[in-house]
């Protein structure tokens, strides 16, 4: 991609700052108390809806937790279930099972 291209591409998504976070693709990662690891490829979350928002899933975000896999619309969701403790986390995986 020559540079004028890439200026294009960059004032289209929005400027410098609003791209890079945008531009980048969603990731699940194993949470610190190992609870929470990523699903493997092509698992299928309980859930065809997000917890938080009921937007569809977004399979590039699945993890499995305490068994279950549980699906996040985005990548804030995925941060949102991230920073909740264990009984926080417990209700989610509840809700998702329940979908």
């Amino acid at each position: 991609m020559n540079l004028a291209r890439s200026v294009i591409a960059i004032a289209a998504c929005g400027g410098l700052a609003a791209c890079l976070p945008a531009c980048q693709a969603p990731r699940a990662r194993a949470s610190e108390d190992g609870l929470v690891q990523p699903a493997a490829p092509d698992t299928r979350s309980v859930n065809s809806r997000c917890t938080f928002t009921g937007k569809p899933v977004d399979p590039r975000l699945n993890v499995t937790y305490k068994g279950t896999t549980i699906g996040f619309c985005s990548q804030g969701t995925f941060e949102r279930f991230m920073a909740m403790d264990e009984a926080q986390r417990d209700a989610v995986a509840a809700k998702a099972r329940a979908d």
